[in-house]
């Protein structure tokens, strides 16, 4: 018995041994063993053993492999059975590109073929998994929860892209709920539906519908989507509620060899002119999976323009398309219209690599082509884009971008465009592309020829352009010719549109050569500089300055917001000597003496267009010409613009001030004052005022003139001196001394006069003594004219008055009536004479000869009446003079 005892306890030891053993290399043996029930091509792994915790098992490590891809790993999963069976994974880790690597037939002849037998299998049992993560579709990650009895089966999966909520009961599959986001930004998709699962688990279901709404950004309801089918057939439809053609129909057929999309259509009517076209696509073998079918089919897409109907179509396959490497020929050919543009394409191309990660590839004589009218006054003659060798995938545009462009504008002329660059997995801030352009072309309405070159990349969220040179061999318009202008970097125009630290910097100068005008004018060779820094092109500040030889320089700084340009310019004080060169030589103008500074600030937006308020000044300015000179002006003009129209005198009128005009007549205190709007109206008036010259002993002034004139405006003579008006005219037929006083009322939108109802007097004694020599020579050649120039030989006048009018053709009509005595050889005499005269005074000023044009005048009019008595002087005698009865 002794024995027996013993050798019952070394067979327990045993068995225990055993046990322990077995299960301290179950990471061994199990994977092995699996292997049986596994797919042929499969197995697992396992880096370490399994270990019990708190009356459950947990397996820190478990992988599964397709070949030698890992198609899931689980981590630290927990198997327990406290009611029901439990498992909990804390992480699984999919790789969908490993699928491609399971074999096709993955049944044993043993497994179950119907989906009642694969539930009637099922325990009662819970699955949770804190984290499944899905290779390459990470945004797709979440958590689920798997809730299995035989009768009833419930799924449910919540991640921030994918969420689903389904039950099966039997072979009715109830989606409660399917919302996925398949792009960031973009809000998501929800379905929902009922789907009658087939009795085999190999054939597709019998029949089903799927209906959801979705939003697209074109469209502000929500669209009806909507997957029906029964039996062999159905549709797929995606319609605005409402509409009478729907978005998208694709009617299919499958069998056990081809799916088929047969006569399928689409309309998008939210372009300028509505899109439409068909659809058919074909795939063979689509049972033999994804890695096997035959993909081929065909899209078109009918356009319209003002050009008429275009048609393109897009050849797809055969090919395939692949987890791993899909290999499918593509070809877009055809034309496309839109308003007065006609494009052209020629794009032969092929989708290649894995179908989470394509590739479209152009290949030899991919060229996309375009011409038409952009605008009214632009046309393109042609624009090519070559896409040969260009590769297009999801880490951005890789290859060659080229563009050529030639176009004429009917009034600026022809011009041509080339941009030649490298890109290197190329997405708006991220990868890589340099460029280079260049070009030249006409500006027509100033006779030049221009050209532009340069250099730039895109690299990251940095848009850099390093290099350019922009210009005109001239420009020449009317008087002006301004010679070379050019516009060059100073410092590479630097964007960084990183939302973090975003800035925008850059240096430019302007450099035109000399500037000449038609009439003798010269601008010294000119320098913009000026230099930008901010967030982006829509948020700068700016500032810069201009110089042309001694002129300037003008300081300009401002910003730029995006909708309007705001800034300042200073003028800073400098003599008004350095805009000598302004001047032509044949005016012979010298700029002796001033000062000039002003400062402007402005704006200008779509909408509100430019506006502009500032001042300028000059103080004491002096101009010398050959015959006159101009001293001591003073001139303030305070402005706003806005609207075009100009507001004048805003803090305070216009204001000019000039110590002295020499000439032949000196004026003295020139003043004037403006004040309004101009153009001006009737609500806006423009208003001088304030108008005073010193001249000839005396003064003229006007008080006030409107405009729009609704008052004359009075123009005062004050104490003239006829002497100094007669030494400035320098007659040799006559003299003349006395002051004068007068008022002639302006009219300046008069439809007939320019001056009514003025008149002239004097306040005091007048004098006028005609010369002997053209007295005598009247005498002499006219008797009956000289008795009467023998009264006006010396003359002192007691009394004038003199009624003038002028109208708007220049006739200038006056009658005088003046009385004095005349003195002749020793006698006085009484004269009353009354005169009236008509002359074109715009004739008389074209001639500087006076003295002769009153000499030869008083030769053909100083005669007596002979028919009518109003048609001549009318001289009366007020003396007892023999003479003066033989006269009468």
């Amino acid at each position: 018995m002794k024995g027996k005892y013993k050798a019952i306890i070394a067979l327990l030891l045993l068995a225990i041994l055993l046990l322990l053993t077995l299960t301290m290399t179950i990471a061994y043996w199990l994977p092995t063993l699996a292997g049986i029930w596994l797919p042929q091509g499969t197995r697992i792994a396992m880096e370490a053993s399994p270990r019990f915790k708190r009356g459950a098992i947990v397996v820190p490590d478990l992988r599964y492999f397709a070949e030698d891809c890992a198609l899931a790993t689980i981590k630290d999963a927990t198997l327990s059975h406290p009611q029901r069976w439990r498992i909990h994974l804390d992480t699984l880790n999919l790789n969908v590109d490993c699928l491609s690597k399971m074999p096709l037939d993955q049944s044993g002849p043993a497994a179950p073929r119907t989906l009642s037998e694969w539930q009637s299998m099922l325990p009662e049992s819970l699955i949770t998994v804190a984290r499944v993560n899905i290779t390459p579709f990470q945004q797709f990650s979440g958590a689920l929860r798997l809730t299995l009895t035989p009768q009833q089966q419930s799924l449910h999966y919540s991640g921030p892209s994918l969420s689903v909520d389904a039950q099966l009961n039997g072979q009715l599959l109830e989606l409660k709920k399917l919302k996925i986001q398949a792009i960031a930004g973009m809000e998501p998709i929800e379905l929902a539906g009922e789907i009658t699962l087939p009795p085999l688990t190999t054939s597709l279901p019998e029949e089903g519908h799927l209906a959801t709404k979705l939003r697209i950004p074109q469209e502000p309801e929500l669209v009806d989507v909507a997957l029906a089918w029964k039996a062999e057939e159905g549709a797929f439809t995606l319609a605005k509620p409402g509409a009478a053609e729907p978005l998208v129909t694709l009617p299919w057929t499958v069998s056990d060899t081809i799916f088929e999309v047969n006569g399928g259509r689409w309309f998008w009517p939210y372009t300028a002119v509505p899109l439409r076209g068909g659809i058919a696509l074909r795939v063979d073998d689509w049972k033999k999976g994804l890695e096997n079918a035959v993909i081929s089919g065909r899209m078109n897409v009918i356009t319209e323009g003002r050009a008429g109907k275009a048609n393109a179509v897009l050849n797809i396959g055969p090919g395939k398309l692949s987890l791993i490497n899909s290999a499918l020929p593509v070809q877009l050919t055809g034309e496309a219209k839109q308003d007065g543009m006609v494009f052209y394409a020629v794009l032969p191309g092929e989708i290649s690599g894995a179908i989470a990660d394509p590739q479209l590839h152009f290949l030899p004589g991919a060229l996309l082509r375009s011409r038409g009218r952009v605008i009214d006054a632009l046309d393109v003659d042609e624009i090519r884009w070559p896409l040969a060798g260009v590769r297009i995938s999801q880490q951005g545009v890789d290859g060659r971008l080229q563009a050529i462009v030639r176009a004429h504008e009917n009034q600026t002329g022809n011009f041509v465009l080339h941009l030649d660059g490298q890109a290197d997995n190329f997405l708006p801030d991220a990868g890589l592309w340099r460029w280079k352009y260049w070009g030249n072309g006409e500006f027509t309405p100033m006779q030049a020829s221009w050209d532009v070159r340069g250099y730039g990349e895109w690299r990251d969220s940095v848009i850099e352009l390093t290099s350019l040179s922009t210009g005109f061999d001239k420009l020449e318009y009317g008087s002006m010719l301004v010679t070379e202008p050019r516009l060059k970097l100073d410092k590479p125009l630097h964007w960084q549109r990183d939302e973090a630290a975003p800035s925008f910097d850059g240096a430019f100068t302007l450099n035109a050569g000399k500037t000449t005008f038609s009439g003798g004018s010269t601008l010294p060779p000119s320098v913009l500089t000026f230099s930008v820094s901010g967030k982006d092109p829509a948020s700068f500040q700016y500032e810069g300055n201009l110089r042309a030889g001694d002129i300037g320089p003008v300081q300009v700084n401002g910003r730029w917001d995006g909708v309007r340009l705001r800034g300042n310019a200073w003028w800073p004080q400098q003599v008004l000597t350095v805009f000598q060169p302004l001047l032509p030589v044949d005016w012979k103008m010298l700029l002796k003496d001033g000062t000039l500074y002003s400062q402007v600030a402005f704006s200008a937006a779509v909408g509100q267009g430019f506006e502009a308020g500032g001042h300028g000044v000059v103080k004491n300015g002096s101009v010398w010409m050959p015959d006159n000179q101009i001293n001591g002006v003073d001139f303030v003009l305070p402005f706003r613009f806005s609207h075009s129209t100009w507001q004048l005198g805003t803090d305070g009128p216009v204001t000019l001030r000039i110590a002295e005009v020499k000439n032949q007549v000196t004026s003295t205190h020139i003043t004037a004052d403006l004040e309004g709007w101009y153009p001006w109206s009737e609500a806006q008036p423009l208003m001088l005022s304030n108008v005073n010259v010193d001249i000839l002993g005396g003064k003229l002034r006007v008080q006030q003139l409107r405009l729009p004139q609704r008052d004359v405006a009075l123009l005062r003579l004050e104490n003239i001196s006829s002497s100094e008006l007669v030494s400035a005219v320098n007659p040799k037929q006559f003299a003349m001394s006395g002051r004068v006083n007068g008022a002639l009322p302006l009219w300046l939108n008069h439809p007939q006069w320019i001056i009514k109802d003025g008149w002239l007097t004097n306040p005091g004694p007048l004098t006028l003594r005609l010369d002997k020599d053209m007295a005598d020579a009247i005498v002499k050649n006219n008797i009956a004219a000289g008795v009467a120039v023998n009264w006006l030989r010396y003359m002192e006048i007691s009394h004038s008055w003199t009624h003038i009018n002028l109208d708007n053709l220049g006739v200038l009509t006056f009658q005088a009536n003046v009385q004095g005595m005349s003195q002749v050889e020793g006698k006085r005499h009484a004269v009353r004479l009354n005169y009236s005269h008509q002359e074109n005074l715009f004739t008389l000023w074209r001639s500087l000869r006076f003295g002769d044009n009153l000499q030869t005048w008083l030769e053909q009019n100083a005669a007596l009446p002979t028919v009518s008595p109003t048609a001549l002087p009318d001289v009366r005698c007020q003396t007892r003079d023999k003479a003066c009865e033989e006269t009468q």
